[in-house]
């Protein structure tokens, strides 16, 4: 078989046939030209093409597999951040350290606010129900702070927002400090 016939067989270029049979392909001469035997030709092929596989790198498939799995994942990222289902870092920190500011401000006022009341209490069960009120306003204010990041960035918002934090029922201990508190 002629080098033409048999790269069009073996659905190569007469290039990969030449450049296979300089490598050691067999052939015959037969004048000027060399004549193929197709089952010659068809044998050094898959033994050159077996050697080949068992020359490739281990874990050429596996890298191929990380890069498939991390493409899929930055696509899935870059859509749930399209769906504002995710926010960037630095939104993230600018969001908290806004929080954060909020809240600290509203801490270091506490101490102003709270002290008048503190004066004058007699007893543990009065500086305790001071104190549950002090916290309860806290938890508060925390509250308040988030709903005011949610109002100010509405596009992060979570779909799902927690219940708000509400006060918990008055106690049988607060309600024997209100009682014992003499009335001003």
């Amino acid at each position: 078989m002629t080098r033409d016939k048999l790269a069009a067989a073996l659905n190569l270029t007469a290039r990969q046939i030449a450049n296979l049979a300089a490598e050691g392909m067999p052939r015959r001469r037969r004048g000027r030209a060399f004549d193929y035997d197709v089952d010659a030709v068809v044998w050094y092929y898959q033994r050159k093409l077996e050697r080949m596989e068992q020359l490739r790198p281990p874990g050429v498939e596996e890298a191929k597999a990380r890069r498939e799995l991390a493409q899929a994942e930055l696509a899935e990222y870059e859509l749930a951040e399209k769906r504002a289902q995710m926010i960037s870092i630095d939104d993230h920190d600018r969001i908290l350290g806004g929080m954060q500011d909020r809240l600290r401000a509203k801490h270091l006022n506490a101490p102003g606010k709270w002290a008048p009341q503190a004066v004058g209490l007699r007893t543990i069960a009065e500086g305790q129900l001071l104190l549950e009120q002090i916290m309860q306003e806290c938890l508060l204010e925390i509250t308040r702070v988030g709903d005011e990041i949610e109002d100010d960035n509405d596009d992060y918002a979570p779909q799902d927002t927690p219940e708000r934090i509400s006060p918990s029922p008055p106690t049988r201990r607060r309600r024997r400090a209100k009682a014992a508190r003499p009335a001003a």
